[in-house]
């Protein structure tokens, strides 16, 4: 097996000798999680794209953070894990005044195996079409990861029955659960906020969420049929949440109510 820690972190040391391993590290998180965010926004957000081309500009190489992302790709097709996890360790990047320790993989990986019942998980995908996972402190995503491999393991596409919920304190953390999360093609989103006193920053929708929207907004897969591409279930689901859509829905009550008079 490639050694997919050795050339990120070999990559990573090559990019800026001006500057910190760790400042490159989260550069790299931040671009690639603002690119993520702006390929899939109906809108691309402007603000977002104008931090993007600022961060670039800081590096004479800025093709060099996108293999790292080209090394973590690979590195998640290879072997499902906590790949950036294991290197915000094993570089040292961990805040040791806080007590920081990332769960290791396989102690993530025992601990949905004894959580995650298959029993209940073919009672919840038989009656809601899907199951949730939740961590308040998910770091970067260690315990969802591995409950997406237990439940790949189980039988069933994590893909399409997962749903997603994590939070964390930590920005970086947050970023590399979004990032992970996202390459594996899971839906959900995670929360940058503090799990304790329910203070919530900012939100990381993944990418998956919107084209599985009727199976985990509760509605039967049957209901989905009526509409003949994705396209037009967005479309269903931005409208339905404007004030014109109020303001229609309105306009039909009070004809409808006429008739009936």
């Amino acid at each position: 097996m490639t050694d997919y820690q050795k050339e990120f972190l070999t990559c990573l040391n090559s990019i800026d000798h001006s500057k910190r391993r760790y400042d490159i590290f989260k550069d790299f998180l931040t671009a690639t999680t603002i690119s993520f965010q702006n390929a899939v926004l109906p809108n691309k957000n402007q603000e977002l794209e104008n931090e993007y081309k600022e961060l670039i500009k800081t590096y004479k190489k800025p093709e060099k953070l996108a293999e790292l992302l080209h090394i973590t790709v690979q590195a998640l097709t290879q072997e499902t894990t906590d790949f950036l996890g294991s290197i915000y360790m094993f570089g040292d990047f961990g805040n040791k005044h806080t007590g920081q320790f990332f769960t290791p993989f396989h102690i993530a990986d025992f601990m949905a195996q004894i959580t995650i019942y298959e029993s209940d998980l073919k009672r919840k995908i038989e009656t809601e079409g899907f199951m949730t996972v939740c961590d308040p402190c998910c770091g970067s995503g260690v315990f969802l990861i591995a409950a997406s491999e237990v439940i790949k393991k189980m039988g069933y596409n994590p893909q399409q029955v997962l749903h997603i919920d994590g939070t964390d304190i930590d920005k970086v953390c947050c970023q590399m659960a979004y990032i992970q999360t996202s390459l594996l093609g899971l839906s959900g989103v995670i929360h940058y906020g503090n799990t304790l006193t329910m203070q919530m920053w900012e939100h990381y929708k993944l990418p998956m969420t919107d084209i599985n929207f009727f199976r985990f907004a509760g509605l039967s897969p049957q209901k989905s049929e009526l509409f003949e591409t994705q396209k037009e279930v967005i479309e269903v689901k931005k409208v339905e949440e404007t004030e014109e859509r109020r303001k229609n829905d309105n306009q039909k009550f009070e004809q409808l109510s006429i008739k009936f008079e």
